[in-house]
């Protein structure tokens, strides 16, 4: 069950562009902000209604409360490139973004927590640089959309490993913080002509509903079904996400991709799988 669970998960979060088709000519920062709102919503009443509204509050320390805000910083932009991304027709640069966070959060460990490369793992690591050299060649521009994921992901993802806390309570006072920085830059915002309107059509709002609703939903399931699958298992299953991500995007959204760009997706799809699988077995002999 928990399997099915987990894969269902990943799936849901690669076809979550699918969500934006009625929103896809909306501002990327309302989108973001509506999101906020919604994913609040849904959390603070999963964590009343399940009787975890006294353990949360005492969780509410200022230890806690600074990781959250620096961890906010990076999912923040995970999510509002991400958003971006879906909007602007990107969802396959984005899908690359994912592929390769799983690598840099891999490098990443290796200078932060002291966690060892083996010269296998070097080796690939080496010509992943070279084949997103291509990609970028390829494209004609700087992959910016996916560098901004794969480097926000990788550093959240190894902040977590560090300082590990209660994904319930996390995810939650993330977004609280995330809402604050809104509400502070609304003027800003609203300068550079980012408004935040309450004047959308039914299809509008069934969208943000839906969004902060399937964010919010997939992310508890995650949370509880990852406990009771072993760790290989999510680590090649995650790829479930980038690849049906690329998938909409390419039949779904009609995004262009030439077969250069293709067979550099392809690389660097096989090098991320066996740069995990490889982690994996580093893993069974220690």
């Amino acid at each position: 069950m928990y399997y099915f669970l987990i894969f269902l998960v990943f799936f849901i979060w690669g076809v979550f562009p699918m969500a934006f088709f009625k929103i896809i000519h909306n501002d990327p920062v309302e989108v973001m902000f509506w999101r906020l709102i919604f994913m609040l919503i849904f959390l603070l009443s999963f964590v009343i209604l399940s009787g975890r509204a006294k353990s949360f509050i005492e969780k509410v320390t200022k230890k806690n409360l600074s990781f959250a805000v620096v961890s906010s910083l990076f999912i923040g932009m995970n999510w509002f490139t991400v958003n971006t991304a879906i909007i602007i027709g990107q969802n396959i640069q984005a899908s690359l973004g994912f592929l390769i966070s799983p690598v840099l959060a891999l490098a990443l460990a290796h200078f932060f927590l002291k966690e060892r490369l083996n010269f296998f793992q070097s080796i690939l690591f080496f010509i992943l640089i070279v084949t997103l050299s291509a990609y970028t060649i390829s494209i004609n521009t700087v992959p910016t959309i996916a560098m901004l994921i794969f480097f926000s992901w990788a550093f959240y993802s190894t902040f977590q490993r560090k300082y590990p806390q209660d994904p319930l309570f996390k995810t939650t006072v993330e977004i609280m913080i995330l809402l604050m920085v809104f509400v502070l830059l609304l003027p800003l915002l609203a300068k550079a002509g980012h408004r935040i309107s309450l004047r959308h059509g039914d299809d509008e709002w069934i969208s943000f509903l839906c969004i902060g609703l399937i964010s919010t939903a997939s992310l508890v399931t995650f949370n509880t079904a990852v406990k009771h699958v072993p760790f290989q298992v999510t680590s090649v299953g995650m790829y479930v996400v980038p690849i049906a991500q690329a998938m909409v995007g390419y039949f779904f959204y009609k995004e262009p991709m030439s077969t250069q760009s293709f067979f550099c997706y392809l690389a660097t799809l096989v090098i991320a799988v066996m740069f995990t699988v490889s982690n994996i077995l580093k893993k069974k002999k220690a």
